[in-house]
């Protein structure tokens, strides 16, 4: 029988801390949801142009930035998909990004509310203590108690 604790971590055997790598469902929808947001944003620069006439300065950085935070978010779905240990600090900076050009995108007028949102919840839902506990990232001090 397997004890383990809500964070993953098996406790059966003390000097065999183990960590469980199952995926949870939120972090594959994460995946696919960044999976689609990083297509999205390739296939628009792609349709539009890198050096569409119609961008001006502070765009054209803002296109190239949203592209370059899209193809880290490629690697970001792998990561997030095999679970290794690497995809979950970079899949909440290409997540912190997304926020941050969103709100960049708000206070210039042209709001994307649904993106703000998912990277908000994203977020919060990959520091759950579950979540990091599946990628390994547990602070001994959360560890709960065997019963």
């Amino acid at each position: 029988m397997r004890n383990e604790t809500s964070a993953g971590i098996n406790e059966q055997h003390p000097a065999k801390r183990t960590v469980d790598r199952t995926r949870p469902f939120g972090v594959t929808a994460i995946a696919f949801i960044q999976l689609v947001s990083s297509v999205s944003a390739i296939g628009g620069w792609w349709v539009s142009g890198p050096f569409d006439a119609g961008f001006r300065d502070a765009a054209v950085y803002l296109n190239s930035l949203s592209v370059a935070i899209a193809g880290i978010g490629l690697i970001v779905v792998v990561g997030l998909l095999l679970m290794v240990k690497w995809a979950w600090p970079l899949a909440l900076f290409v997540l912190s990004v997304q926020l941050a050009v969103g709100l960049w995108a708000y206070y210039h007028g042209h709001p994307n509310f649904i993106t703000m949102v998912l990277s908000v919840v994203a977020i919060f839902y990959l520091n759950s203590r579950d979540v990091r506990g599946s990628f390994g990232f547990i602070n001994p001090r959360e560890t709960v108690p065997i019963e």
